[in-house]
């Protein structure tokens, strides 16, 4: 029966320890891939074209407003909200052999007018909707951009083996928010479980403080390496390895708080 019971703890805190650190690779390498390689990315290449397209139409734009553009244009949130909307778009097109009923020219077109005024206002120029919608829609009959983005999700899709389909499909799961949300109940069952043979109201935080502190380090180390190789691989990548850190940095602090915090109770307990 005691061994049973040591067995059960055992179980229980190294379940723990897997899900905690699952749940901080999930939301890291999300933010990596899909944010920081691919999101960054496109955003540069969409930003590019756009200050192209405006320097070859207003010759009265110095180069510092040309720069200064670029950057508002990948900062805009609606922007991102795109990008991230296609990206996830694009994992699951790739999977499955199908691209997805979507279409970039609306999205591109919305975009570009709502934030038209924003232009004009900041560099004393006038664009009317009628020439912005004439210069999307050429934009669009001379590279059919919708019809070319499903021809190039099926040309990745036939490159990839089987094998390889199966593994993007894992990841899209494991990056998913019902992944994280089966990962966060579970981990909460694990800490009720932890609090019941312990019969204590605290002494879990100390089992959640320590396989969060060791979770959050070896993501550390993995996410490390990931970028440092994707650096390597691709020059012109330049991924900072500290922002792709923020999540294991943050929650080794909040573990780290958590381990003080039952320090704190514990001592408290003990003299009284």
């Amino acid at each position: 029966m005691i061994f049973l019971k040591k067995l059960g703890k055992f179980l229980v805190n190294n379940i723990l320890l897997f899900l905690i650190f699952f749940l901080l690779f999930s939301i890291t390498i999300k933010q990596v891939v899909n944010k920081n390689v691919i999101s960054k990315f496109v955003l540069n290449q969409v930003s590019e074209n756009a200050v192209e397209v405006i320097d070859k139409n207003f010759d009265n734009i110095s180069d510092e407003d040309l720069n200064k553009m670029k950057d508002r244009i990948s900062n805009k949130e609606e922007l991102n909200s795109m990008i991230e909307k296609y990206t996830a778009n694009t994992i699951d097109s790739i999977a499955t052999g199908k691209a997805g009923n979507i279409n970039i020219t609306d999205d591109v077109k919305n975009f570009v007018i709502e934030n038209k005024s924003d232009i004009e206002k900041e560099y004393n120029i006038t664009i009317s909707d009628k020439d912005l919608n004439k210069a999307i829609d050429e934009l669009d009959n001379k590279y059919d951009i919708n019809n070319n983005y499903k021809k190039a999700v099926e040309s990745a899709s036939n490159s990839l083996s089987p094998e390889q389909k199966q593994v993007l499909k894992l990841y899209k799961f494991f990056i998913s928010t019902k992944f994280i949300i089966i990962d966060i109940i579970l981990i909460i069952i694990m800490i009720i479980c932890i609090a019941l043979y312990q019969k204590s109201f605290y002494k879990w935080l100390k089992n959640v403080s320590i396989c969060g502190i060791s979770s959050s380090i070896v993501v550390s180390i993995l996410i490390s390496l990931f970028v440092f190789l994707l650096n390597v691989a691709s020059k012109s990548m330049d991924l900072n390895i500290i922002e792709s850190l923020l999540i294991p940095i943050i929650s080794l602090c909040i573990f780290i708080i958590l381990l003080i915090i039952y320090v704190v109770i514990n001592n408290k307990k003990v003299k009284y």
